[in-house]
Protein backbone atom coordinates (compact mmCIF):
# COMPACT_ATOMS: atom_id res chain seq x y z
CA UNK A 1 0.00 0.00 0.00
CA UNK A 2 0.51 3.76 -0.19
CA UNK A 3 3.40 4.59 2.38
CA UNK A 4 1.63 7.98 2.63
CA UNK A 5 1.64 9.26 6.81
CA UNK A 6 -2.29 9.55 7.64
CA UNK A 7 -4.32 12.92 6.86
CA UNK A 8 -5.15 14.16 10.24
CA UNK A 9 -8.68 15.54 8.53
CA UNK A 10 -10.69 13.72 5.99
CA UNK A 11 -13.45 12.78 4.77
CA UNK A 12 -14.90 9.32 4.56
CA UNK A 13 -17.93 8.95 1.97
CA UNK A 14 -20.31 5.83 3.35
CA UNK A 15 -19.49 2.25 2.17
CA UNK A 16 -21.12 1.28 -0.90
CA UNK A 17 -24.73 0.02 -0.33
CA UNK A 18 -24.10 -3.43 -1.90
CA UNK A 19 -22.23 -4.18 1.06
CA UNK A 20 -24.70 -3.32 4.13
CA UNK A 21 -26.18 -6.49 4.51
CA UNK A 22 -22.61 -8.46 4.36
CA UNK A 23 -23.13 -11.87 5.29
CA UNK A 24 -21.42 -15.13 5.09
CA UNK A 25 -20.09 -15.24 8.46
CA UNK A 26 -21.57 -17.73 10.31
CA UNK A 27 -20.95 -21.08 8.64
CA UNK A 28 -23.33 -24.50 8.47
CA UNK A 29 -26.26 -22.44 7.31
CA UNK A 30 -28.36 -23.41 4.44
CA UNK A 31 -32.40 -23.48 3.06
CA UNK A 32 -33.86 -26.50 1.80
CA UNK A 33 -35.76 -26.06 -1.16
CA UNK A 34 -38.08 -28.72 -3.46
CA UNK A 35 -37.60 -32.44 -1.56
CA UNK A 36 -40.50 -33.95 -3.95
CA UNK A 37 -40.70 -32.53 -7.72
CA UNK A 38 -43.89 -32.23 -8.66
CA UNK A 39 -44.74 -33.53 -12.22
CA UNK A 40 -48.72 -31.81 -11.96
CA UNK A 41 -47.48 -28.49 -12.02
CA UNK A 42 -45.07 -26.03 -14.04
CA UNK A 43 -44.40 -22.39 -14.68
CA UNK A 44 -46.00 -21.08 -17.54
CA UNK A 45 -44.10 -17.68 -16.66
CA UNK A 46 -41.64 -16.20 -14.61
CA UNK A 47 -41.17 -12.50 -14.68
CA UNK A 48 -39.29 -9.98 -12.54
CA UNK A 49 -38.96 -5.88 -12.63
CA UNK A 50 -36.29 -4.90 -12.80
CA UNK A 51 -33.42 -7.55 -12.28
CA UNK A 52 -30.82 -4.96 -10.72
CA UNK A 53 -32.16 -2.16 -8.49
CA UNK A 54 -31.38 0.56 -6.46
CA UNK A 55 -31.82 0.40 -2.90
CA UNK A 56 -35.23 1.72 -2.30
CA UNK A 57 -36.99 0.86 -5.48
CA UNK A 58 -39.81 -1.10 -5.53
CA UNK A 59 -39.45 -5.16 -7.25
CA UNK A 60 -42.39 -6.36 -8.63
CA UNK A 61 -42.73 -10.48 -9.26
CA UNK A 62 -44.97 -12.08 -11.95
CA UNK A 63 -46.00 -15.68 -12.43
CA UNK A 64 -48.35 -18.12 -13.59
CA UNK A 65 -48.48 -22.00 -13.94
CA UNK A 66 -49.27 -24.22 -16.89
CA UNK A 67 -52.16 -26.08 -14.16
CA UNK A 68 -53.41 -24.00 -12.30
CA UNK A 69 -56.41 -26.21 -10.94
CA UNK A 70 -53.71 -28.59 -9.64
CA UNK A 71 -52.35 -25.88 -7.22
CA UNK A 72 -52.73 -26.42 -3.45
CA UNK A 73 -50.77 -23.72 -2.03
CA UNK A 74 -47.87 -21.17 -3.37
CA UNK A 75 -45.49 -18.96 -1.17
CA UNK A 76 -43.18 -16.45 -1.64
CA UNK A 77 -39.34 -15.98 0.14
CA UNK A 78 -36.42 -14.00 0.07
CA UNK A 79 -33.33 -15.13 0.82
CA UNK A 80 -30.76 -12.81 2.14
CA UNK A 81 -27.02 -13.17 3.06
CA UNK A 82 -26.78 -11.24 6.80
CA UNK A 83 -24.17 -11.14 9.94
CA UNK A 84 -26.70 -14.49 10.98
CA UNK A 85 -25.62 -16.47 7.49
CA UNK A 86 -28.39 -16.80 5.21
CA UNK A 87 -32.07 -15.61 6.73
CA UNK A 88 -35.42 -16.11 4.66
CA UNK A 89 -38.34 -14.17 5.04
CA UNK A 90 -41.27 -16.33 3.05
CA UNK A 91 -45.25 -15.85 3.50
CA UNK A 92 -48.09 -17.57 2.10
CA UNK A 93 -49.66 -16.42 -0.66
CA UNK A 94 -53.57 -16.52 -1.67
CA UNK A 95 -54.08 -19.52 -4.25
CA UNK A 96 -55.03 -16.56 -7.26
CA UNK A 97 -52.30 -14.31 -6.94
CA UNK A 98 -50.06 -13.97 -9.13
CA UNK A 99 -47.89 -11.10 -8.62
CA UNK A 100 -46.16 -9.04 -5.81
CA UNK A 101 -43.71 -6.32 -5.01
CA UNK A 102 -41.09 -5.82 -2.12
CA UNK A 103 -38.84 -2.92 -1.01
CA UNK A 104 -35.56 -3.45 -2.66
CA UNK A 105 -32.85 -3.03 0.47
CA UNK A 106 -29.38 -5.10 -1.04
CA UNK A 107 -29.04 -8.18 -3.27
CA UNK A 108 -31.66 -10.79 -2.75
CA UNK A 109 -32.92 -14.35 -3.60
CA UNK A 110 -36.69 -14.86 -4.79
CA UNK A 111 -38.03 -17.88 -4.45
CA UNK A 112 -41.73 -18.93 -5.21
CA UNK A 113 -42.59 -21.85 -4.22
CA UNK A 114 -45.83 -23.76 -5.58
CA UNK A 115 -47.34 -26.83 -3.81
CA UNK A 116 -49.79 -29.42 -5.74
CA UNK A 117 -52.96 -31.66 -3.68
CA UNK A 118 -50.46 -34.10 -3.22
CA UNK A 119 -48.45 -32.26 -1.09
CA UNK A 120 -45.59 -32.18 -3.97
CA UNK A 121 -43.86 -28.98 -5.07
CA UNK A 122 -42.09 -26.68 -7.93
CA UNK A 123 -39.92 -23.69 -6.94
CA UNK A 124 -38.61 -21.13 -9.25
CA UNK A 125 -35.41 -19.17 -7.68
CA UNK A 126 -33.54 -16.17 -9.14
CA UNK A 127 -31.34 -13.01 -7.52
CA UNK A 128 -31.84 -9.65 -7.72
CA UNK A 129 -28.82 -7.47 -7.99
CA UNK A 130 -27.74 -4.23 -6.63
CA UNK A 131 -27.58 -2.01 -9.65
CA UNK A 132 -23.90 -1.17 -9.27
CA UNK A 133 -20.46 -0.75 -11.67
CA UNK A 134 -18.78 -2.88 -8.60
CA UNK A 135 -18.44 -6.63 -9.49
CA UNK A 136 -16.51 -9.67 -8.63
CA UNK A 137 -16.60 -12.64 -10.82
CA UNK A 138 -15.40 -16.67 -11.50
CA UNK A 139 -15.47 -17.33 -15.24
CA UNK A 140 -14.90 -20.96 -16.76
CA UNK A 141 -14.83 -22.72 -13.35
CA UNK A 142 -14.42 -26.23 -14.02
CA UNK A 143 -14.02 -28.78 -11.10
CA UNK A 144 -12.69 -32.33 -11.41
CA UNK A 145 -15.08 -33.39 -8.81
CA UNK A 146 -18.78 -31.15 -9.64
CA UNK A 147 -19.90 -31.01 -5.74
CA UNK A 148 -16.34 -30.74 -4.16
CA UNK A 149 -17.03 -28.08 -2.97
CA UNK A 150 -21.09 -27.79 -3.86
CA UNK A 151 -20.69 -23.42 -5.73
CA UNK A 152 -24.24 -23.63 -7.19
CA UNK A 153 -23.63 -25.57 -10.45
CA UNK A 154 -27.05 -26.22 -12.26
CA UNK A 155 -28.61 -29.42 -11.96
CA UNK A 156 -28.90 -31.98 -14.78
CA UNK A 157 -30.47 -34.50 -13.25
CA UNK A 158 -30.66 -37.21 -9.83
CA UNK A 159 -28.33 -39.84 -8.71
CA UNK A 160 -30.07 -42.27 -5.72
CA UNK A 161 -27.35 -43.85 -3.68
CA UNK A 162 -28.74 -45.53 -0.59
CA UNK A 163 -32.01 -45.45 -1.37
CA UNK A 164 -31.55 -41.53 -1.05
CA UNK A 165 -32.06 -38.68 -4.04
CA UNK A 166 -29.75 -36.26 -4.56
CA UNK A 167 -29.47 -33.59 -7.54
CA UNK A 168 -26.86 -34.80 -10.37
CA UNK A 169 -24.66 -31.53 -10.82
CA UNK A 170 -23.26 -30.21 -14.42
CA UNK A 171 -19.77 -31.37 -14.70
CA UNK A 172 -18.85 -28.81 -17.41
CA UNK A 173 -17.31 -25.19 -16.99
CA UNK A 174 -19.60 -22.54 -15.34
CA UNK A 175 -19.59 -18.85 -14.25
CA UNK A 176 -19.75 -17.45 -10.83
CA UNK A 177 -21.39 -14.36 -10.45
CA UNK A 178 -20.83 -12.83 -6.85
CA UNK A 179 -23.35 -10.50 -5.29
CA UNK A 180 -21.92 -9.36 -2.54
CA UNK A 181 -17.87 -7.92 -2.07
CA UNK A 182 -15.50 -5.50 -0.64
CA UNK A 183 -11.91 -4.90 -0.52
CA UNK A 184 -10.33 -3.89 2.79
CA UNK A 185 -6.31 -3.00 4.08
CA UNK A 186 -4.21 -2.69 6.44
CA UNK A 187 -3.47 0.72 8.47
CA UNK A 188 -0.41 0.35 10.04
CA UNK A 189 0.91 2.08 12.83
CA UNK A 190 3.64 4.97 12.93
CA UNK A 191 6.94 3.28 14.12
CA UNK A 192 9.51 4.76 15.85
CA UNK A 193 10.72 7.41 13.17
CA UNK A 194 7.48 8.32 12.55
CA UNK A 195 6.65 6.21 9.61
CA UNK A 196 3.66 3.84 8.93
CA UNK A 197 5.30 0.32 8.82
CA UNK A 198 4.03 -1.46 11.77
CA UNK A 199 1.01 -3.56 10.94
CA UNK A 200 -0.62 -5.64 13.62
CA UNK A 201 -1.96 -8.13 11.26
CA UNK A 202 -5.80 -8.13 12.02
CA UNK A 203 -8.64 -6.72 10.52
CA UNK A 204 -9.44 -4.04 13.70
CA UNK A 205 -12.64 -2.90 12.68
CA UNK A 206 -14.56 -6.06 12.66
CA UNK A 207 -18.04 -5.29 14.28
CA UNK A 208 -18.51 -6.74 17.61
CA UNK A 209 -21.34 -9.35 16.70
CA UNK A 210 -18.50 -10.88 14.52
CA UNK A 211 -15.77 -10.87 17.03
CA UNK A 212 -17.10 -14.59 17.93
CA UNK A 213 -17.23 -16.13 14.52
CA UNK A 214 -14.41 -14.45 13.03
CA UNK A 215 -11.90 -14.72 16.16
CA UNK A 216 -8.10 -12.69 15.29
CA UNK A 217 -6.26 -15.54 15.73
CA UNK A 218 -7.46 -17.07 12.41
CA UNK A 219 -7.08 -16.03 8.99
CA UNK A 220 -9.95 -14.27 6.97
CA UNK A 221 -12.44 -15.14 6.06
CA UNK A 222 -11.90 -18.92 5.82
CA UNK A 223 -10.00 -22.09 5.19
CA UNK A 224 -9.94 -25.67 5.54
CA UNK A 225 -7.41 -27.65 7.53
CA UNK A 226 -8.49 -31.46 7.38
CA UNK A 227 -8.47 -33.23 4.09
CA UNK A 228 -11.59 -35.39 6.17
CA UNK A 229 -14.60 -34.70 5.13
CA UNK A 230 -15.94 -36.80 8.25
CA UNK A 231 -13.45 -34.04 10.29
CA UNK A 232 -15.34 -32.19 13.13
CA UNK A 233 -16.43 -29.33 11.95
CA UNK A 234 -16.16 -31.27 8.32
CA UNK A 235 -12.43 -30.10 7.14
CA UNK A 236 -11.95 -28.32 10.57
CA UNK A 237 -13.50 -25.21 8.87
CA UNK A 238 -12.37 -22.01 10.61
CA UNK A 239 -13.02 -18.55 10.10
CA UNK A 240 -11.06 -15.80 11.27
CA UNK A 241 -10.37 -11.98 11.10
CA UNK A 242 -6.52 -11.73 11.01
CA UNK A 243 -4.86 -10.81 7.48
CA UNK A 244 -3.83 -14.54 6.12
CA UNK A 245 -0.31 -15.40 6.53
CA UNK A 246 1.48 -15.35 3.48
CA UNK A 247 1.53 -19.53 2.95
CA UNK A 248 5.50 -21.17 1.78
CA UNK A 249 4.23 -21.87 -1.37
CA UNK A 250 3.80 -18.34 -2.35
CA UNK A 251 7.17 -17.05 -0.67
CA UNK A 252 8.57 -19.86 -2.64
CA UNK A 253 7.41 -17.58 -5.82
CA UNK A 254 9.50 -15.26 -7.44
CA UNK A 255 6.96 -12.33 -6.48
CA UNK A 256 6.69 -14.32 -2.95
CA UNK A 257 10.58 -14.49 -2.29
CA UNK A 258 11.35 -10.71 -2.16
CA UNK A 259 8.61 -10.90 1.02
CA UNK A 260 10.86 -13.58 3.14
CA UNK A 261 11.80 -12.57 6.27
CA UNK A 262 10.44 -9.20 5.88
CA UNK A 263 6.55 -9.16 6.01
CA UNK A 264 4.34 -12.71 7.49
CA UNK A 265 1.18 -11.46 6.28
CA UNK A 266 -0.46 -10.39 3.85
CA UNK A 267 -2.18 -6.43 4.21
CA UNK A 268 -5.19 -6.53 1.24
CA UNK A 269 -7.46 -8.99 1.10
CA UNK A 270 -10.84 -9.02 -1.56
CA UNK A 271 -13.94 -10.71 -0.44
CA UNK A 272 -16.98 -11.71 -2.21
CA UNK A 273 -19.93 -13.61 -1.26
CA UNK A 274 -23.36 -14.98 -2.64
CA UNK A 275 -26.51 -17.64 -2.20
CA UNK A 276 -25.40 -20.48 -4.52
CA UNK A 277 -28.14 -22.89 -5.38
CA UNK A 278 -28.94 -25.52 -7.64
CA UNK A 279 -31.98 -26.61 -9.79
CA UNK A 280 -32.26 -26.85 -13.72
CA UNK A 281 -31.37 -23.62 -15.58
CA UNK A 282 -34.39 -22.17 -17.17
CA UNK A 283 -35.01 -19.10 -19.61
CA UNK A 284 -38.55 -17.57 -19.19
CA UNK A 285 -39.97 -18.01 -23.19
CA UNK A 286 -41.95 -15.09 -22.81
CA UNK A 287 -40.03 -12.71 -20.42
CA UNK A 288 -36.57 -13.78 -20.94
CA UNK A 289 -35.26 -14.03 -17.27
CA UNK A 290 -33.28 -17.08 -16.43
CA UNK A 291 -34.38 -18.64 -13.41
CA UNK A 292 -33.50 -22.43 -11.58
CA UNK A 293 -36.22 -24.48 -11.20
CA UNK A 294 -36.35 -26.84 -8.35
CA UNK A 295 -33.95 -26.01 -6.40
CA UNK A 296 -33.13 -28.57 -3.55
CA UNK A 297 -30.51 -26.31 -1.54
CA UNK A 298 -29.59 -22.88 -1.12
CA UNK A 299 -25.98 -22.18 0.45
CA UNK A 300 -23.16 -19.90 0.94
CA UNK A 301 -20.25 -20.02 -0.95
CA UNK A 302 -17.56 -17.01 -0.67
CA UNK A 303 -13.72 -16.00 -2.63
CA UNK A 304 -10.90 -14.61 -1.37
CA UNK A 305 -7.67 -13.29 -3.62
CA UNK A 306 -5.50 -12.44 -0.46
CA UNK A 307 -3.00 -9.76 -1.54
CA UNK A 308 0.52 -8.32 -0.41
CA UNK A 309 2.21 -5.30 -0.93
CA UNK A 310 5.63 -4.36 -1.79
CA UNK A 311 8.05 -1.52 -0.89
CA UNK A 312 6.82 0.49 -4.13
CA UNK A 313 3.33 -0.10 -3.29
CA UNK A 314 2.04 -2.84 -6.22
CA UNK A 315 -0.05 -5.12 -4.86
CA UNK A 316 0.66 -9.08 -5.10
CA UNK A 317 -1.34 -12.10 -5.46
CA UNK A 318 -0.58 -13.86 -2.16
CA UNK A 319 -3.26 -16.81 -2.62
CA UNK A 320 -6.97 -17.63 -4.23
CA UNK A 321 -9.65 -19.45 -1.95
CA UNK A 322 -12.93 -20.33 -3.01
CA UNK A 323 -15.25 -22.65 -0.76
CA UNK A 324 -18.58 -23.06 0.52
CA UNK A 325 -19.00 -22.23 3.98
CA UNK A 326 -21.61 -24.63 4.52
CA UNK A 327 -19.81 -27.58 3.24
CA UNK A 328 -16.88 -26.78 4.67
CA UNK A 329 -14.32 -27.36 2.10
CA UNK A 330 -12.72 -24.41 0.45
CA UNK A 331 -9.87 -24.72 -2.67
CA UNK A 332 -6.95 -22.16 -2.18
CA UNK A 333 -3.93 -21.95 -4.46
CA UNK A 334 -1.26 -21.96 -1.91
CA UNK A 335 -2.67 -23.20 1.21
CA UNK A 336 -2.74 -26.87 2.02
CA UNK A 337 -0.65 -29.76 0.63
CA UNK A 338 -2.25 -30.53 -2.40
CA UNK A 339 0.59 -30.37 -5.46
CA UNK A 340 0.02 -28.91 -8.85
CA UNK A 341 -1.96 -25.92 -8.27
CA UNK A 342 -0.78 -22.42 -9.17
CA UNK A 343 -2.10 -18.58 -9.26
CA UNK A 344 -1.98 -17.94 -13.61
CA UNK A 345 -1.39 -14.20 -15.01
CA UNK A 346 -2.28 -11.15 -12.84
CA UNK A 347 -3.10 -7.72 -12.62
CA UNK A 348 -4.25 -5.60 -9.39
CA UNK A 349 -4.24 -1.85 -8.98
CA UNK A 350 -6.17 0.34 -6.52
CA UNK A 351 -7.51 3.70 -7.04
CA UNK A 352 -8.38 6.69 -4.46
CA UNK A 353 -6.16 5.94 -1.73
CA UNK A 354 -3.96 8.93 -1.21
CA UNK A 355 -3.75 8.52 2.93
CA UNK A 356 -3.97 5.69 4.85
CA UNK A 357 -7.49 5.92 6.33
CA UNK A 358 -9.26 6.82 2.57
CA UNK A 359 -11.84 4.53 0.91
CA UNK A 360 -10.75 3.72 -2.40
CA UNK A 361 -11.54 1.54 -5.93
CA UNK A 362 -9.54 -2.37 -5.87
CA UNK A 363 -9.49 -3.50 -9.37
CA UNK A 364 -8.30 -6.48 -10.63
CA UNK A 365 -7.90 -9.70 -12.97
CA UNK A 366 -5.85 -13.46 -12.75
CA UNK A 367 -6.09 -15.55 -15.73
CA UNK A 368 -5.44 -19.25 -16.23
CA UNK A 369 -5.19 -20.71 -11.98
CA UNK A 370 -5.74 -23.92 -10.71
CA UNK A 371 -7.00 -23.94 -7.24
CA UNK A 372 -7.31 -27.31 -4.84
CA UNK A 373 -7.49 -29.27 -1.63
CA UNK A 374 -7.34 -32.84 -0.55
CA UNK A 375 -10.62 -34.64 0.50
CA UNK A 376 -10.98 -37.30 1.98
CA UNK A 377 -14.64 -39.02 2.10
CA UNK A 378 -16.64 -39.83 5.28
CA UNK A 379 -16.90 -43.59 3.99
CA UNK A 380 -12.75 -43.16 3.60
CA UNK A 381 -12.93 -42.94 -0.27
CA UNK A 382 -9.74 -40.69 -1.19
CA UNK A 383 -10.69 -38.55 -4.02
CA UNK A 384 -8.32 -37.90 -6.58
CA UNK A 385 -7.51 -36.03 -9.97
CA UNK A 386 -4.91 -37.11 -13.26
CA UNK A 387 -2.66 -34.72 -14.74
CA UNK A 388 -0.39 -36.01 -17.65
CA UNK A 389 -1.53 -39.78 -16.56
CA UNK A 390 -0.64 -38.99 -13.15
CA UNK A 391 -3.37 -39.62 -10.14
CA UNK A 392 -2.82 -37.16 -7.86
CA UNK A 393 -4.78 -36.77 -4.16
CA UNK A 394 -7.03 -34.22 -4.04
CA UNK A 395 -9.78 -32.09 -5.78
CA UNK A 396 -9.04 -29.38 -7.97
CA UNK A 397 -10.75 -26.58 -10.05
CA UNK A 398 -9.50 -24.52 -12.59
CA UNK A 399 -10.22 -21.35 -13.01
CA UNK A 400 -10.01 -19.31 -16.32
CA UNK A 401 -10.64 -15.77 -15.31
CA UNK A 402 -10.97 -13.97 -11.99
CA UNK A 403 -12.57 -10.30 -12.41
CA UNK A 404 -13.09 -7.56 -9.88
CA UNK A 405 -13.70 -4.14 -9.07
CA UNK A 406 -14.22 -3.44 -5.63
CA UNK A 407 -15.24 -0.86 -2.93
CA UNK A 408 -11.89 -0.98 -0.88
CA UNK A 409 -12.10 0.13 2.49
CA UNK A 410 -9.29 0.97 5.74
CA UNK A 411 -9.60 -1.50 8.02
CA UNK A 412 -9.85 0.66 10.94
CA UNK A 413 -13.02 1.83 9.20
CA UNK A 414 -15.79 -1.18 8.22
CA UNK A 415 -18.94 0.68 9.54
CA UNK A 416 -20.11 0.25 6.18
CA UNK A 417 -20.25 -3.29 6.81
CA UNK A 418 -22.86 -3.24 9.93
Amino acid sequence: MTRRIPSRTRSRRLASLALSALLLLAAGCQEEGVQHPSPALDWKRVDVSPNEAGIGDVVQVEWDYNSPTKLKSQSFKLIRLSLQGLVSEEQALPRAQRAITFEFDGPVTVVITATDKRDRQINAAFDVRLDSSFRFRMGGVQQTHPGFPRLGQRTVGEVIVNGRRSPAIAAGPFDIEFTHFFGVYEVPDLDAAGQPTLEDGVIDAVPPALRQALPSSQDFFGHSFDVREAATPPFRFRTGSAFPILDPGFLLTTEGSQFVGVRTRCDVVAFAGKVAYDGSEVRDRKTGLHYRKNVALFEPIFATIDLRSDAAGALHVADIDLGNANQGLVLSAFHGATPERFVGTTSVSYAGVEFYGDDGELTGNIKGSRIGFGVTRANGQILTASFGGVELPGVYADVDAIDWHLPFHPDTDLSGLN
